[in-house]
């Protein structure tokens, strides 16, 4: 006879806090809970288990991050209207993030004044946001995650910007390339078309 057991981790909802999220690149209300390990014997657990850490839920985009309890100054048991949960769990969020939310803002109004140093934040904050969690969802084909075509579900592409938007920041991408030192590409940009000429010659 075999007996399952070992350890999972026990989630408990806390309730709802305020704060900035990284992929919608805003102030948004979340749902907080509270993360534990607990011995489990066929996967029934008894107890919240040892504290492991906590975790916030965006409301909008639903993407789960790590967070730190000590941020909010208090817990909303119930949804409220995000003023209210600024207001009443994280009141200093717009002087935290105020450099955010102005890159954030200038990435919304004009994407191609940005910096090099500003592109890479808003490139690296959402990886360094969910860690791990982007690397199992990247792990998982593509063709599971967005499924295409007559019968699965259409997902056309987010575009806010011009076509001159489009070739600014193109100009843009091949800056910040050309300032990345050579020893850091896998596959240097523009090697795959100098090989196909090579290749055609």
């Amino acid at each position: 006879m075999f007996i399952v057991w070992g350890r999972k981790a026990v989630r408990r909802s806390l309730g709802h806090v305020a704060d900035f999220c990284p992929m919608c690149l805003a102030e948004r209300s979340f749902k907080l809970a509270r993360v534990g390990m607990a011995g489990h014997v066929y996967y029934v657990t008894a107890g919240e288990g040892t504290l492991v850490g906590f975790e916030r839920t965006c409301g909008e985009c639903q993407c789960v991050s790590a967070t730190d309890r000590q941020r909010y100054q208090d817990v909303s048991k119930r949804p409220q209207p995000l003023e209210t949960l600024i207001r009443e769990t994280f009141p200093r969020l717009r002087e935290v993030y105020a450099d955010a939310l102005a890159i954030a803002q200038r990435a919304r109004e004009a994407p191609a004044q940005l910096s090099a140093q500003e592109r890479m934040a808003l490139i690296r904050a959402p990886f360094s946001a969910l860690g791990p969690k982007v690397a199992a969802e990247m792990v998982n084909e593509i063709s599971q995650r967005l499924p295409k075509g007559s019968g699965k579900g259409e997902y056309p592409a987010f575009d806010p910007w011009s076509a001159e938007d489009h070739a600014r920041m193109a100009v843009l991408y091949d800056q910040d390339c050309a300032a990345i030192p050579s020893h850091y590409w896998l596959i240097p940009p523009g090697a795959a078309a100098a090989k196909d000429r090579v290749a055609a010659a």
